[in-house]
């Protein structure tokens, strides 16, 4: 009885020690497990932290650092100043010359002489000044004369016509041999009518009288510089005298006549508003001139005045209005 319990408890016992290996492996194992599922705790203890900390986080954007040439703001750059070429200063260009008022406004023109200015022996007193208005008219410009003398007929063509004029008979440039001369009295005149032209013939009774004949271009440049300082914008034409029927007389015509262009063209360069016309040679081109342009030795008739009137006219149309 007792063997046999004696060889249970060592049967027992060997059986022990040949499955003890295998509870060690069950216990590693099992510990191994543990310890995985601890880690695997742990893991997401830290993913659950992280997570948390993300969530508790505030993102910052990512800023680049600045730098240097950045913090110091630079002004844009400018294109560079163009200098213009300083401008060339031209003065404004000098209007043209127009000694008479604007459109349909009256240019005044005094007719300054002697006996033939008058009108002597021709169109009833009215001498050149009727065919001049007559041709104004027909071209419709608007003119009229002024003076202190009155001559011609009130009527022409029933229109009105103007007879004042400065025409003096008998009068020479100055005072000579008994004689008055148109000096003394031009700067009243002209101070009292205030012309836009001036048409001067002036020296027949200075030849014919024989006196000083020398010194006649002299006087007569004296009368035109008192006219141009008087009314320095009035335009002045000067007449080179019709010639007389008397040859003797025409030489010291000729004579006197040749120094006039000259005397205008010194003024003229000066800047003086002045022409001269030629009078004598626009009647002696016609041969038979003494018949046909003359009533007595020195004063056209009306057919003369025609030919005074058609030189005049051709000085003066361009600034008619």
């Amino acid at each position: 009885m007792k063997s046999s319990r004696l060889h249970l408890a060592l049967l027992s016992l060997v059986l022990s020690c040949s499955q003890a290996p295998s509870f060690e492996r069950t216990v590693s194992k099992s510990a191994s497990k543990e310890a995985d599922v601890e880690r695997k705790d742990q893991d997401d203890d830290q993913s659950d932290d992280v997570e948390s900390n993300d969530q508790d986080k505030v993102i910052v954007p990512d800023i680049k650092k600045p730098e240097m040439d950045d913090v110091v703001k630079k002004e844009p750059e400018k294109e560079p100043v163009k200098h213009e070429p300083d401008p060339i200063m031209v003065p404004p260009p000098t209007p043209a010359y127009d000694p008479c008022p604007a459109l349909g406004q009256v240019c005044t023109i005094m007719p300054l002489g002697d006996s033939i200015t008058y009108g002597v022996n021709g169109y009833g007193l009215g001498g050149y000044r009727v065919p001049l208005i007559r041709k104004a008219w027909a071209a419709n410009k608007k003119i009229t004369f002024v003076g202190s003398t009155q001559t011609g007929q009130p009527k022409l063509d029933n229109k009105d016509f103007p007879t004042a004029n400065e025409g003096h008979s008998g009068w020479t440039i100055d005072d000579i041999a008994g004689r008055e001369g148109l000096s003394k009295i031009i700067e009243d005149r002209l101070k009292t009518y205030k012309p836009h032209i001036v048409l001067l013939q002036i020296g027949t009774n200075d030849t014919s009288v024989n006196v000083d004949l020398e010194n006649i271009p002299k006087r007569l440049a004296k009368l035109m510089d008192k006219i141009t300082a008087t009314l320095p914008d009035t335009f002045l034409v000067v007449a080179q005298i019709v010639p007389s029927r008397q040859d003797p007389l025409n030489n010291s015509i000729k004579a006197y006549n040749a120094a006039i262009p000259a005397l205008v063209k010194e003024r003229a360069d000066a800047g003086k508003h002045i022409v001269t016309v030629d009078m004598y040679n626009a009647m002696t081109s016609n041969n038979n001139y003494k018949a046909a342009y003359f009533i007595d030795d020195l004063h056209p008739n009306d057919t003369g005045f025609d030919v005074m009137a058609n030189v005049w006219w051709e000085a003066i149309q361009k600034y008619l209005k």
